[in-house]
This record gives C-alpha cells, sequence and structure tokens, in this order.
C-alpha cells in the first residue's frame, strides 16, 4: 500500500533468478520512502516501526471493511 513518500509491501516475493520462491533472505515487510529511494532497493521497515504500524493499521482496517462489505444479514423474524 502507498501514503505520501511511503510504500508498504508484506510477504514480498523474490522472483528474480538469485532466489528460489522459498527464500529467506527476504523478510515479510519491505518499507520504501519513494523519495529517497525510488529504485526500491532496500527496505526501512527496522528504522520506521512507527511508519510500520501505522501503515498495516490502515490496512488492517481495509480489509476488515472489505470483509464486512459483502455480508448479508437476514431481517429478524
Amino acid at each position: 500500500m502507498r501514503r505520501g513518500d511511503w510504500k508498504l509491501l508484506v510477504n514480498p516475493v523474490d522472483t528474480s533468478f538469485e532466489y528460489s520462491r522459498e527464500s529467506t533472505t527476504l523478510t515479510d515487510i519491505f518499507l520504501v520512502n519513494l523519495r529517497d529511494d525510488p529504485a526500491e532497493t532496500a527496505s526501512v521497515h527496522a528504522d520506521h516501526p512507527d511508519i510500520v504500524a501505522e501503515l498495516l493499521a490502515i490496512r488492517d482496517a481495509y480489509i476488515a471493511d472489505l470483509q464486512s462489505a459483502g455480508k448479508f444479514e437476514p431481517p429478524a423474524q
């Protein structure tokens, strides 16, 4: 997800030829400031836990909203 200059990826998968899909060299969270690193070369998640927490909270709220949007409650009888 993106917010301002920040981009957060959760569970990124490396598809390059250097690593297998089960690579243990990748972390579960990839955070980048696109203004500072437009090529997205390195995650700065460890340096900005506050930004990670904020973006994860927004993502979780969005997912919860999507999940509840399709639920149908029949009228009371």
